[in-house]
């Protein structure tokens, strides 16, 4: 399960979002959250940009630089250790271009894999795998909060919260799938049995 919090950024609304289609889909109807995490598997987030139209901005560009960390359940960064093999990035930072003007906007979409959109009101900028977890090892409550800075402004914000995530065991989910199973297939076959016999239950 997964909570994406918007972050608000030079008139920006920023929005981490999930990496795979299914996902993807669920998300436009906001329910992106809903289908579960497991441990060890590769675990990416995309990032969305809205920037509405306004009059005296007939033309976007712009790059913002965000920074990343990867936290625990009680928002404290999981720290970097030297020299040890690691499941998972702890930290993370890169450049998401947006653009409006059609050349730009042209190579933004083939060599950095931006996507563009766009209404009457609004255009939305998407990068996908903007964000890399990597393989996190262990079933747990993570965060994830970011930091922004817009080249049109110079202004880097504080660290805000951007997503919590849970990574549920798939051992555990296995065994209880597995037990659930079991128990509707003996009260079936009971269920069966007594029947047979003309008793009610």
């Amino acid at each position: 399960m997964a909570d994406f919090i918007e972050i608000r950024q030079n008139g920006y609304r920023i929005v981490v979002q999930p990496n795979d289609r299914f996902r993807r889909f669920l998300a436009e109807f906001g329910l992106g959250g809903l289908v579960p995490y497991f441990d060890a598997t590769n675990i990416y987030f995309d990032m969305r940009i809205f920037v509405p139209k306004q009059r005296h901005m007939k033309d976007i560009d712009d790059s913002i630089t965000y920074e990343w960390l990867l936290c625990d359940e009680d928002c404290k960064p999981l720290a970097n250790i030297e020299g040890a093999f690691r499941f998972f990035n702890v930290t993370g930072n890169n450049v998401f271009d947006i653009s409006t003007d059609k050349g730009k906007l042209t190579t933004l979409i083939k060599s950095k894999g931006i996507l563009h959109s766009s209404t009457r009101y609004i255009h939305t900028f998407r990068k996908l795998s903007a964000i890399n977890v990597g393989f996190a090892p262990k079933a747990s409550r993570y965060n994830i909060v970011m930091r922004f800075t817009c080249s049109s402004t110079g202004v880097t914000s504080d660290y805000k919260p951007a997503l919590r995530f849970t990574l549920f065991d798939k051992d555990k989910i296995r065994y209880a799938f597995l037990i659930s199973l079991i128990t509707i297939f003996t009260t079936a076959v009971v269920g069966l049995v007594l029947r047979l016999y003309g008793i009610t239950p």
